[in-house]
């Protein structure tokens, strides 16, 4: 099971690769690497390039009915610009929250120039 999840997640092996190596069928190597989660042989963690402030955003959405608020801590780091983060940050969410064939106009400034710098160009259908 452990070779398996090593071939699959450090190795870049698709299940069909995996599947062909060791003779087993695909919801078998599917099943080892579900198992590999569970039995913590394999733990996925996720290290974003900002934190939120989850309690002032409940706060604001509560205070403003409002769906959504996005409230970024500043990095500790001197060196970091904030319209930079803020244009990753928006761009991000931009990125995971807009459909898909939406047409976007944005404005020049420093910040909406960081966002478009940020915008990862996504494929359409």
């Amino acid at each position: 099971m452990a070779q398996i999840a090593f071939l699959y997640y450090d190795k870049g092996m698709t299940q069909q690769e995996i599947t062909n190596k060791f003779n087993l069928s695909k919801m078998k190597v599917s099943r080892f690497l579900e198992q590999a989660k569970e039995l913590e042989i394999v733990q996925i963690s996720v290290n974003p390039f900002f934190q939120l402030n989850e309690k002032l955003q409940n706060q604001i959405q509560r205070k403003y009915d409002i769906e959504k608020a996005i409230i970024v801590k500043h990095p500790k780091s001197e060196a970091y610009d904030i319209s930079t983060l803020l244009g990753q940050v928006w761009a991000f969410y931009m990125g995971i929250s807009l459909p898909d064939n939406y047409v976007l106009g944005l404005g020049v400034g420093n910040t909406i120039g960081q966002v478009v710098k940020n915008l990862v160009s996504m494929q359409t259908k």
